[in-house]
């Protein structure tokens, strides 16, 4: 651990002489043990312990449904104004108290209990990467908002025909409208328009395809962005346009953490600013005294126009409204922007449910609160996820069934 020297402390000790049989007869010198330093963790209690149920109990629902694939799951909750972590969870989990007894099953789970999904391992991002080409093909002048896009369920480009999910003709759509519903086709053309160069380049000014900064627990992965690069790392043929699209809207070589997708989302909240992640608040020694308060670190600062941000604050705004889909959450008492996300798995027979996956901020107007769930094989949309966020964003706004 990053603070261990901090917590450890310093020994003490004794010299003393003793006799042929092994007795004390006189003591020379004592130095007295130093407590450690105790840390102050911006963790919420509260909140930590509801984002851990609701991620148990989707995955046990899963699992009691017989969904063989299901059993792994992480969510990360931070606050977009700081970097401050709120909550952290990945599951499946192990009790720390009896580590030393039950660490040869953990080792031997297929599930790797012992790995923090949160930061040690990336995943298939889905339509939750929609935003990335939005704001880039804004920011580039190639689409504005009276611009529309026909969705015929299928299209067909550079010899490639891809669909929408379940091949649904969303007609003729805006850039709020297909956000709002997750059109494919929408950002199948947007991609093409932005091209993976420059689709690479805005994903990593959004914090993915690298650290964003973590330190005071070691184990960030710094997942990949889909590119020429990477790309020409496996393989020797060339980047082609069908792969572009499929960039486009989450797929391909993408593969992005939790904490990587929460701190994206908190970019978006703070319309570019990213801060350094943090779990430590404060460093307080044995005597009272406080050594360290930690304060917010901006990273980087994303600059695309004001303008730009605010579309796609609004568009996801109404991703959680009815008609979009993330519509399980119209009813809740603070607005919340959002976007749902289903990560496809491939396999022989298509059997394999997908991933579900969710991010969110909230209040719209002034975010507080910055989110991103995961759950792997949590079949479409935000089925499984958005009930998590939803559970999360009761707890931190302190909103009851009654409300």
């Amino acid at each position: 651990m990053a603070w261990e020297p901090l917590l450890r402390g310093a020994d003490g000790g004794i010299q003393v002489e003793v006799n042929s049989t092994g007795q004390a007869i006189r003591e020379f010198e004592r130095v007295e043990p130093k407590p450690g330093d105790a840390l102050y963790l911006t963790i919420d209690t509260r909140l930590q312990q509801v984002t851990e149920q609701a991620l148990y109990e989707v995955v046990q629902g899963l699992l009691d449904e017989n969904n063989y694939y299901a059993g792994e799951a992480a969510a990360v909750v931070l606050d977009p104004r700081s970097g401050a972590i709120l909550a952290m969870a990945s599951i499946p989990s192990y009790d720390p108290n009896t580590l030393r007894l039950d660490f040869p099953d953990l080792v031997k789970d297929p599930r790797r209990p012992l790995v923090n999904k949160a930061i040690e391992e990336h995943y298939p991002v889905g339509s939750t990467f929609k935003m990335v080409t939005a704001l880039a093909a804004l920011q580039e002048g190639l689409i504005t908002t009276g611009e529309r896009v026909y969705c015929g369920g299928t299209v067909t480009r550079y010899g490639a025909t891809k669909s929408c999910y379940r091949r649904t003709a969303h007609g003729s759509l805006n850039i709020f409208q297909a956000l709002q519903k997750s059109c494919n086709i929408f950002f199948y053309e947007m991609g093409l328009r932005v091209g993976i160069d420059t689709l690479a380049h805005y994903s990593r000014e959004l914090g993915f395809g690298n650290p964003v900064g973590l330190t005071d627990i070691f184990g960030e992965k710094k997942g990949i962005v889909a590119s020429r690069e990477y790309k020409s790392s496996l393989y020797t043929d060339p980047w082609y346009p069908a792969e572009t699209m499929d960039a486009a809207i989450g797929q391909s070589f993408h593969s992005i953490t939790p904490l990587q997708l929460a701190n994206y989302v908190a970019i978006i909240a703070g319309k570019g600013t990213h801060y350094r992640p943090y779990l430590v608040q404060k460093v307080v020694d044995s005597e009272g005294s406080i050594k360290m308060i930690a304060e917010p670190e901006l990273l980087h600062f994303v600059e695309l126009d004001d303008a730009n941000w605010e579309i796609i604050r609004q568009a996801m705004s109404l991703v959680t409204m009815p008609g979009g889909t993330g519509a399980r959450l119209a009813d809740f008492p603070i607005r919340v922007a959002g976007k749902t996300g289903t990560a496809q798995v491939v396999g022989k027979d298509g059997s394999i449910p997908s991933h579900s996956l969710f991010v969110a901020f909230a209040p719209l107007e002034d975010p507080e609160i910055a989110l991103a769930v995961f759950v792997k094989h949590g079949e479409s949309g935000g089925s499984t996820s958005i009930p998590v966020a939803r559970r999360i964003l009761e707890a931190y706004f302190h909103i009851t069934e009654e409300q």
